[in-house]
């Protein structure tokens, strides 16, 4: 929290969302309890910054899939968003985190369970591993390129763009 104190510009107060709590690695806690009270905050802050606009085409969302909240809140908040905005566009970039970095023993659960419901809900997911941005940066045994080729699935913008027309409606091969 330091660095957004600190750069009070980069992010305005309104646009952060907290809680009391999190959901303790839990997909269900998340999904279910926490993120049922958390969602409507978000809605609310959404339809806020959308009234003061007219041509929503959509929404584009980044999302990194990691902890309870994160898994649970995160597949929940696109159902919410068809229902309130209907089919408006919604690609979405999810980032898995890298086993290297991650906490809990739960997490290939909440990614399964989360993967799914966010392939229901959205147009185009683009998937990444944060296991490439790891290696690359700590570049651990020295073969950088060896994993990076290596590293699950990749999107690129324009693999991204090719899937969509100028409208926002998905293509169907």
């Amino acid at each position: 929290m330091a660095g957004i104190t600190q750069n009070h510009q980069l992010l305005h107060p309104e646009q952060l969302i907290n809680g009391k709590e999190d959901a303790a690695n839990n997909f269900a806690r998340g999904h279910n309890t926490i993120g049922k009270e958390t969602v409507n905050v978000c809605l609310g802050r959404i339809r806020k910054f959308v009234n003061n606009y007219t041509g929503l085409q959509g929404f584009l969302v980044f999302n990194i899939v990691g902890g309870g909240t994160g898994f649970g809140l995160g597949s929940l908040l696109p159902k919410h968003l068809l229902v309130d905005y209907g089919e408006k566009s919604k690609p979405r970039f999810i980032f898995y985190l890298s086993p290297q970095v991650s906490t809990s023993v739960v997490d290939p659960y909440n990614n399964i369970l989360s993967t799914h419901s966010l392939l229901e809900h959205t147009d185009v997911t683009g998937l990444q591993s944060s296991t490439r941005n790891f290696n690359k940066h700590l570049d651990t045994n020295g073969k950088r390129h060896q994993r990076q080729r290596a590293t699950g699935l990749q999107y690129s913008t324009t693999h991204f763009h090719k899937h969509l027309d100028t409208n926002g409606k998905r293509h169907h091969r």
